[in-house]
């Protein structure tokens, strides 16, 4: 009966630790498709790149969906999208600190 308990509690441990890292990945994401849309309806693209440096908010999920969009692009032939996105992303890589 102890070891079954003890089984039992660390399901609950991983369990538990597993919802907190979906929960932060999940806020992750929509914290990323935010400032994307941000980026996107910048007039002064480099202007909005160094303030979001200053507020530490180019991380590699905003990479990642910058990323998935290119991808989406490039599947549907939209080369315009495709070569302003990869400016985008060219200009996040240089600021962005892993």
């Amino acid at each position: 009966m102890d070891d079954r308990l003890v089984e039992l509690e660390v399901l609950h441990k991983v369990l538990t630790e597993g919802i907190e890292a979906y929960d932060k990945m999940a806020v992750d994401v929509i914290g990323a498709k935010d400032r994307l849309a941000r980026i996107f309806a910048s007039e002064d693209k480099k202007a909005t790149l160094l303030e979001m440096v200053e507020k530490n908010e180019l991380d590699r999920s905003l990479l990642a969906l910058l990323d998935e969009n290119i991808a989406a692009a490039q599947a549907a032939n939209q080369e315009q999208a495709v070569l302003f996105m990869e400016k985008i992303r060219a200009a996040i890589l240089k600021y962005l600190t892993i």
